[in-house]
């Protein structure tokens, strides 16, 4: 592991060998990068290596891991924009099955039918996604426009001391035309309510809010991400390493289980939220009047922009 920038070596015992790699874990031939001196990477990165001798057979193929650790702070908000998780931000924990994926600006969670994906029943069986963070205040929301419709779908925020003691705030369905909303602690094997509520279903999107402050938590709801409804105000002590966003399921019967996908929008830190780029300016303006020729100056007010 390192915490800022790492340089990498690769030698061979071979007389006259050449060398060839590749740094994004996919294996090395000899139209690969011929290694000519020391690496230096500045993230989580695997290094595989081939190296080749006038008269030899090709060597094995060579594999080293390195790994980034980055300081803990607070969470890291995430639009999940790319065409592939952030995995140097956040880590998949699937202990039953599952995937991840990211696709039109959303990280989908699956939880597939058949059997269970609880996430207190039998352990957290969850499919989800937690990033490292301090163990301090804070204030998030998250964005599902995967609203929950048939019994013991779920999806929600988790926030973590270790694997046996979390807290989950869930939206569930809850039969009859009511979304419910429930906050649990589990610790040794067992789980404690701590707040719930319900609403009618109809919303095609929710959003989930969690504040923390010490030990003193508001958790609140909204079917339109502006006018949010308290769910509980609860004092409760965790020492919370690693916060999350998940995707459950459940069966009396697991064959009965039902697959679902959490489809989630965003994941904001509200003390830090993404912002939109602030629009380019032109200078001089435009409507300026020239005779022969005229230098533009085009400039943008946000940082690094």
């Amino acid at each position: 592991t390192f915490s800022s920038t790492l340089s990498v070596s690769i030698a061979d015992s071979t007389p006259n060998a050449t060398i060839y790699y590749t740094t994004d874990g996919s294996t090395p031939t000899t139209n690969s990068t011929v290694y000519s001196g020391p690496l230096t990477i500045s993230q989580s990165t695997t290094v595989k290596a081939l190296a080749t001798a006038p008269g030899e057979n090709p060597s094995a193929v060579a594999s080293a891991s390195y790994t980034q650790s980055v300081a803990a702070g607070p969470p890291v908000s995430d639009d999940f924009n790319g065409s592939a998780l952030n995995t140097s931000l956040w880590a998949v924990v699937a202990p039953a099955g599952g995937t991840v994926s990211v696709s039109n600006g959303h990280a989908n969670l699956t939880a597939p039918g058949g059997s269970n994906h609880d996430p207190f029943v039998g352990g957290d069986n969850s499919v989800r996604i937690v990033q490292t963070i301090a163990n301090g205040d804070f204030a998030v929301v998250a964005k599902f426009d995967s609203a929950p419709n048939a019994q013991y779908e779920g999806e929600g925020i988790l926030m973590q001391q270790d694997s046996g003691t979390y807290m989950r705030i869930e939206l569930g369905y809850g039969g009859s035309g009511v979304t419910g909303v429930f906050v649990g602690s589990i610790s040794g094997g067992a789980q404690t309510t701590l707040a719930s509520s319900s609403f009618s279903t109809g919303a095609a999107s929710l959003w989930l809010q969690v504040q923390r402050t010490g030990n003193n938590w508001l958790i609140s709801y909204s079917t339109n991400g502006t006018t949010f409804t308290q769910v509980g105000s609860f004092s409760h002590t965790l020492t919370v390493s690693q916060i999350g966003l998940y995707a459950g399921n459940y069966g009396s019967n697991p064959s009965q289980a039902p697959a679902f996908t959490a489809a989630v929008d965003f994941f904001h830190n509200l003390g830090s939220t993404i912002g939109t780029v602030a629009t380019p300016t032109f200078n001089p303006p435009s409507g300026t009047t020239f005779s022969s020729t005229l230098s533009v100056s085009i400039a943008d007010s946000t940082p690094n922009a």
